[in-house]
């Protein structure tokens, strides 16, 4: 984690968080599908492929293999890259649902 100018702990943006990985990885599709939960107001998802459904209540990701649909109060997608999505807001639930 990166330390801010008070000395305290701050959380990177995906796109930050981005630049932390091989370039060419992502680029190549190796990479399938990775979660990271910062307590219960942020959530970051790599592999996601697009946003199926978004209300402040209710987002549903498409991932490769699956979708993901969260669940909370106030959920906001704060960044949407190529490779992923970070959503901010009270995170209550997180389901993974198969296409079948």
């Amino acid at each position: 984690m990166k330390r801010g100018t008070d000395g305290r702990s701050k959380r990177l943006g995906i796109f930050e968080y981005i630049k932390k990985y091989d370039e060419e990885t992502f680029v190549s599709g190796n990479i399938d599908f990775s979660l990271e939960m910062f307590g219960n107001t942020q959530l970051v998802l790599y592999g996601c492929r697009r946003i199926i459904r978004y209300t402040f209540e209710e987002m549903i990701l498409e991932a490769k293999k699956f979708d993901v649909r969260i669940v909370g109060h106030c959920l906001v997608p704060s960044a949407y890259h190529m490779h992923g999505v970070e959503i901010s807001g009270d995170i209550e639930d997180i389901e993974f649902i198969t296409r079948g």
